[in-house]
């Protein structure tokens, strides 16, 4: 009974030291956040200005390509084409990718000796491994972000970068079959020296493992990262994560608050209550406003388009429209479709984008979230580079002749 009495004294002593050891380790983890934070405090991570401004004696070098009719696939053939004309190196970085033609182009370009670095999203190793089964000699993988933590959500391609003949390719626009025969997406194209090298210092911290807020590691990082002064407008270019005001939110919201007669949206996802709360306040002062939306997100989980369109019963002056026509009209073709799909497939609207005045264009990768803004690897633009924001117009008034107003929904 004695030796039974000693053994759960020990036991208890054993329980109890573990806990100190418990509380002294959060402790201790406590402090680590609060000093990491508390230098972030002290640093340009905080100052909502840019880590350079740049004049540019020219006009903005590229476009934007839309794959905005059913049938269209503009994006493969450019990025094939810039694939191949690759002399010195090709860099990917993709959030999700299963298109065989693609694959083949970068296989191709590193049987021929040009080095190919492909950085991926973890949450789509299934996938990823098995389109890439079997890679040839020259290509190098990195595997990066964590569903429900921060995602790597980038898409981009840059080729020969610091070359005379560089280029970056930028959007929302997933290298995936379904994303170019069905979801309206967008990619920019441009040999802008300026931009290639700052997405090509993003893809450097991404392979280095510096991804999500492990960014704020690299005493080079500022989220906005850019700001480019053409002849023809000005574009700022921004990453994120952010932090606290220096975040392409906090720009967003600026932009909606300077808005003087009219409002432009198309998006996928929108789940931040702040810009929901900043639109309807724009509708109360009698600003144009118009919307449209993807129906698959629109009225699901932590999405605020249900509280717009609530807002859209006071205020005439704001309108939302959703793409459900469009899903309609792909189960009416599919039967003819070189893509069918099946009966329950519902197309994504693949924008995220903010048009101000018709004179101020934001857009990105990034979804209008919390996580996209502090969490995961987005880039953004924000643009008043007239055929940017004119092209991203043009597709505006196409997709509201097209789409039809919600209304009464919860």
């Amino acid at each position: 009974m004695k030796l039974k009495k000693i053994q759960l004294f020990a036991s208890k002593r054993n329980v109890v030291f573990l806990l100190i050891l418990s509380i002294i380790a959060a402790g201790g983890a406590v402090y680590a956040s609060k000093l990491f934070f508390s230098h972030l405090q002290s640093t340009p991570f905080r100052s909502y200005e840019p880590a350079e401004i740049i004049t540019v004696d020219s006009d903005f070098q590229g476009e934007v390509l839309f794959n905005n009719r059913l049938g269209e696939k503009p994006f493969t053939d450019q990025l094939v084409a810039l694939i191949r004309n690759a002399g010195y190196s090709i860099d990917v970085a993709m959030y999700s990718i299963d298109s065989p033609q693609l694959r083949d182009e970068l296989y191709k370009a590193a049987q021929k000796n040009i080095p190919v670095r492909i950085a991926l999203s973890s949450t789509k190793s299934e996938q990823h491994s098995a389109l890439f089964a079997n890679p040839p000699s020259g290509i190098s993988f990195t595997s990066l972000g964590k569903e429900g933590n921060n995602l790597m959500h980038h898409k981009f391609l840059i080729v020969d970068a610091g070359k005379p003949s560089a280029a970056v390719v930028f959007g929302s626009f997933n290298w995936t079959l379904l994303q170019e025969a069905y979801d309206p997406s967008f990619m920019i194209v441009s040999f802008d020296k300026k931009i290639t090298n700052a997405y090509e210092e993003e893809f450097g911290r991404l392979i280095s493992g510096k991804s999500g807020p492990l960014k704020f590691n690299d005493p080079s990082y500022r989220p906005w990262a850019s700001d480019i002064h053409y002849r023809n407008g000005e574009l700022e270019l921004w990453w994120s994560p952010g932090i606290g005001d220096n975040a392409i939110k906090k720009r967003m919201l600026d932009a909606i608050a300077e808005a003087r007669s009219s409002i432009d949206i198309m998006i996928w996802q929108l789940t931040d209550r702040d810009i929901a709360n900043a639109l309807i306040a724009k509708a109360r002062q009698g600003l144009r406003i118009r919307i449209i939306t993807d129906d698959y997100n629109a009225y699901k989980g932590a999405s605020v388009i249900g509280q717009l369109v609530k807002a859209a019963a006071t205020f005439p002056n704001l309108t939302i429209l959703d793409d459900a026509s469009r899903n309609a009209e792909i189960q009416a073709r599919t039967s003819t479709s070189d893509l069918p799909v099946q009966a329950d497939f519902n197309s994504f609207f693949h924008h995220h984008a903010l048009i101000i005045d018709r004179k101020v264009l934001i857009t990105g990768t990034n979804n209008w979230s919390y996580q996209a803004s502090y969490k995961n690897d987005e880039s953004a633009v924000v643009t008043t580079v007239v055929p940017l924001v004119r092209s991203y117009e043009e597709a505006f008034v196409y997709f509201y002749k097209e789409f039809q107003a919600v209304t009464g929904k919860k």
